[in-house]
């Protein structure tokens, strides 16, 4: 896979091709080669049904996690997108695509929801492609669950699984076998921190919100 963008912080860049390839990343300093490293971390897939022999289960039954809460939003979803390349305007390389790469599977009517990607640097058709794929991949249906850790029952958190892993999540509304994308700790006074994870696709910020405004600008 190959990525390219223009006018783009290198920190949201490289977040969106590392969700679009299920992949991590870290950078650390190396004091003494006075460089830094880039790391790239594949999870694990713990999820129930996987191959493997290690399954890892999280609901409140279970007693390993609480307050879950299940968001399903189709509103913002987009099936096709249409990418600007290189040129300015009639003579502008524009290139409509769908999750398939192809037109031939191109929705139509009610079902057609468009988006559009500004990606006035490229002038290859294969690379426009897989931007446009990215930014489909990113505008999908939004499944997500969010609950606090507890302490105690099966499956403990940094010991059984880890941030980036794929894990089985259950709630009242359904299950969900995802990616922990999150973690954010709360530290009250004279208590323990309350861990709280993210399962399945990043929720919406305001700053997504934005960045999405932004690029729907023919620049």
């Amino acid at each position: 896979m190959r990525g390219q963008g223009r006018f783009e912080q290198l920190d949201v860049l490289l977040q969106d091709l590392a969700e679009y390839a299920d992949l991590g990343w870290n950078i650390t300093p190396d004091i003494a080669a006075r460089e830094f490293v880039f790391d790239v971390a594949e999870g694990r897939d713990l999820a129930a049904g996987n191959p493997g022999p290690t399954h890892v289960i999280l609901s409140a039954a279970m007693g390993n996690v609480s307050d879950m809460k299940h968001t399903y939003d189709a509103a913002s979803a987009r099936n096709v997108a249409y990418v600007g390349g290189s040129g300015e305007d009639e003579e502008r390389f524009i290139l409509a695509v769908t999750r398939e790469g192809s037109l031939s599977d191109l929705s139509v009517g009610w079902a057609r929801r468009e988006l559009w990607v500004d990606a006035g640097s490229l002038d290859d058709d294969q690379d426009m492609i897989a931007v446009g794929a990215r930014r489909l991949d990113k505008a999908g249906v939004k499944n997500i669950m969010q609950g606090t850790i507890l302490r105690g029952g099966a499956f403990r958190y940094e010991r059984d699984y880890d941030l980036g892993d794929r894990v089985t999540v259950t709630a009242r509304t359904g299950r969900l076998d995802a990616r922990i994308i999150e973690a954010r700790e709360t530290y009250e006074a004279g208590g323990v921190p309350g861990i709280e994870l993210v399962f399945g696709d990043a929720p919406p910020t305001l700053s997504a919100a934005v960045a999405r405004i932004k690029n729907t600008a023919n620049r």
